[in-house]
């Protein structure tokens, strides 16, 4: 607790955390290592984590083909945290793959769940699913946080791929299927540029991506002249979103966040509650 109170986490996250009695937290994926949507600076928290005790629940040869190529240096962290020595902590994480919740247990509360033991197969595309086995096991927990992906729903006016969730574009200029002709002044970003995976600096990447492909095609003259200005524009936006917050107002959050913060001897005190934000932002 005395390193996330030097932080900026938020005081209700803190006095959660402080109360908790949680000593083991195990993660299951249907798949094995070398599908998992980890990235590698997550793995390197988990190393850096010295009062955690980390067990990688897995086959030594799903973890020898963890990174198939693509992904070396995961499949290397996965292997180093594997052979990490127990030490005995308070506190223990387990990455438990292949294995695929199926029911829930108890009555009132929960008291476990109920898993089925997975197989790798390559379905018609080439593609590694998990299928169930007729190895079921029990695994006792007192609370369960489920995670089942992120799929974007088709925007009502632009081209879209119904197999990979995402709008055909090339560098993040839309296209109108996989691999065809930019339309003109149309740009996408984030997950439904490229589908759910990566982290923050993935998305500033994306982003950064998709901004250098529309400067480049505004200075080579490829957008179309705006038909209303710069006025109606803001006009627009304040009729469908009344309390939007602009870079000034981003700033105003930014400095009382943090004089509220030094108060605390803490980096910043985080605004939870929209009417904070909105507040801070005046």
């Amino acid at each position: 607790m005395a390193r996330l109170r030097a932080t900026d986490i938020a005081g209700h996250a803190l006095a959660a955390f402080s109360g908790s009695t949680i000593r083991e937290v195990v993660v299951l994926g249907r798949r094995g290592p070398g599908q998992a949507a980890f990235t590698v600076p997550e793995l390197l928290e988990l190393q850096g984590l010295e009062d955690v005790d980390i067990v990688i629940d897995a086959e030594p040869e799903l973890l020898r083909d963890a990174g198939d190529g693509s992904h070396p240096l995961r499949a290397q962290l996965l292997r180093e945290l594997a052979d990490r020595a127990q030490r005995g902590c308070a506190k223990r994480l387990v990455l438990r793959f292949l294995a695929s919740p199926v029911a829930i247990l108890g009555h009132g509360r929960v008291t476990g769940l109920t898993l089925v033991r997975n197989r790798l197969a390559v379905d018609g595309t080439g593609t590694l699913r998990a299928e169930p086995t007729d190895d079921v096991q029990e695994l006792s927990a007192g609370l369960v946080l489920r995670s089942i992906g992120y799929r974007a729903a088709a925007p009502s006016s632009l081209p879209w791929d119904p197999s990979t969730g995402t709008v055909p574009n090339r560098d993040g200029r839309v296209t109108r299927e996989a691999g065809g002709t930019p339309l003109v002044g149309v740009y996408v970003a984030g997950w439904l540029k490229r589908g759910p995976s990566g982290f923050i600096g993935t998305n500033k990447q994306c982003a950064q991506q998709t901004i250098g492909a529309l400067l480049e095609d505004a200075a080579a003259g490829q957008l179309l002249a705006p038909r209303q200005s710069r006025r109606d524009f803001d006009a627009l936006l304040a009729h469908r979103q009344p309390a939007q917050v602009g870079y000034a107002g981003w700033k105003r959050i930014d400095r009382a966040e943090c004089a509220l913060g030094a108060e605390l001897g803490r980096p910043r005190r985080r605004f939870v509650r929209w009417d904070e934000l909105l507040s801070a932002a005046v």
